[in-house]
């Protein structure tokens, strides 16, 4: 038993068709031929955006179209959005249900229509011994999206005192059952439905080298091996280090679905956001900014969830710090730190000579940087090395996105030879073994027939 995905266009140049579709690894929409569902509207970019299913979900991604992809009242940016059914989607002059349910059978597109479009002789409305069909009768009517267009026109053609006492009605029965469930669902393991956990999240652990491997956050792991709901709202752990160290945390992280849904703290500053990853789990490396230690005292670093604080419904996340690298400093040395500035320089300026260069040019940048570190008056090409650093980062994230997608667009239409192309651009620049971006194109390297 999989899932499948149905999508009624309610409006626009398909208005009334359905398409559903079983697992599918990827549903291309756009206005041109190629394209899994075609839209021949002149605010449809030819590749729009694309429906993914991965790890038994489906994610909605816009593919930098011109007039942009919206679900609900949200514009999808650069984000993976996961569709759960039950939103509606707008492409253009296109407005689009979702609907998605349990499937044990490959279901082909259907288009509504077609039988009207086949019988334009007969009028069932001038007959007027036929009996009309109530489609919204029995339980099925709660699942489909016209009854509730019904409602909403039968709704409008009310006076203004019926309005008035039908809203009253609804927010107070909101209220009610709010409470109710509240009560039922205590998460300090008060309510009826009581739960073995609780809210850790101002409790401050140690970070070191003995730190404890596991997901910790609001998180739950289909499979039944992960459940934890100990940190709701962040995570937090402190430390010591001496004045001549360096320290790089190396961290796992899963079911993050917004850019600024987990901010990185160090000592009150924000050093860093936790990556996209919605279902998979991502490794990063965090290298901790010099200037904002403290030698002196305790240091605190927090990972804090902003879409949880105050919130009841929690959404998940998870963290885990698997090591953590103490490095000393090398002794501040002008002339290493210039050679090695310079040698980054070169490479990064011949970042479209060859693949791997600018990987290269990333390794020497740091190197600099280190030689300059502990220096009291610090040169102004350690400030530039950083700015490239912070540079070469965003160009390594478009470099896996582009490729990422071009692959599974080619893998898509069988085009072996051509996905393998894009995963090698991958690896080759980033060669970093604990970056997830190298080891994720491995995978995908690996499944190609």
């Amino acid at each position: 038993m999989g899932k499948q995905i149905t999508l009624k266009f309610l409006t626009g140049p398909i208005k009334g068709q359905t398409f559903t579709f079983d697992e599918d690894p990827e549903i291309i929409i756009g206005r041109i031929d190629d394209c899994d569902i075609t839209l021949k509207d002149p605010k449809i970019s030819s590749e729009h955006c694309g429906i993914f299913f991965e790890d038994d979900e489906y994610f909605l991604e816009d593919f930098e179209s011109t007039n942009g992809t919206y679900v609900n009242t949200t514009k999808v940016d650069e984000d993976e959005y996961v569709l759960e059914g039950g939103e509606t989607l707008f492409l253009g002059s296109s407005k689009v249900s979702v609907k998605i349910s349990e499937s044990s059978a490959k279901i082909v597109p259907v288009v509504e229509d077609d039988f009207k479009e086949n019988n334009d002789e007969f009028d069932f409305e001038e007959d007027t011994n036929i009996k009309k069909i109530n489609p919204h009768k029995g339980f099925k009517k709660f699942f489909d999206i016209d009854y509730y267009l019904d409602l909403k026109e039968k709704f409008l053609s009310l006076d203004n005192t019926k309005k008035a006492i039908i809203i009253v009605i609804i927010l107070f029965s909101i209220i009610l059952i709010g409470t109710m469930f509240s009560k039922l669902t205590n998460k300090d393991g008060k309510g009826f439905f009581k739960r073995s956990w609780s809210d850790n999240s101002e409790k401050v652990m140690e970070l070191n080298d003995g730190v404890i491997k596991k997901l910790m956050g609001y998180i739950s792991i289909r499979n039944g091996r992960t459940e934890d709901f100990s940190h709701p709202k962040k995570i937090r752990f402190k430390f010591k280090v001496s004045n001549q160290e360096k320290i790089i945390v190396h961290y796992k992280v899963t079911k993050i679905e917004y850019l600024d849904e987990v901010v990185i703290k160090l000592n009150g500053v924000k050093i860093a956001n936790a990556p996209l990853t919605s279902t998979e789990v991502m490794t990063v490396k965090l290298n901790f900014p010099f200037e904002n230690l403290n030698f002196d005292k305790e240091n605190l670093l927090e990972f804090i969830n902003t879409k949880n604080l105050g919130s009841r419904k929690y959404k998940n996340w998870g963290i885990m710090i698997y090591r953590v690298d103490k490095r000393l400093l090398p002794k501040p040395d002008f002339d290493k730190a210039k050679e090695n500035y310079l040698k980054a320089d070169k490479f990064y300026e011949q970042k479209k000579i060859s693949r791997g260069n600018r990987y290269k040019a990333l390794t020497y940048y740091q190197a600099a940087i280190d030689f300059m570190e502990l220096m009291k008056e610090k040169p102004d090409f350690y400030y530039d090395a950083r700015e490239k650093i912070k540079t070469i980062q965003k160009d390594f994230k478009k470099i896996y996105q582009d490729n990422r997608y071009a692959a599974i667009r080619a893998f898509k239409f069988r085009k072996y030879k051509e996905a393998k192309v894009y995963i090698n651009n991958i690896i080759e620049e980033i060669p970093d073994e604990d970056d997830s971006r190298y080891t994720t194109a491995l995978k995908m390297l690996n499944a190609i027939p």
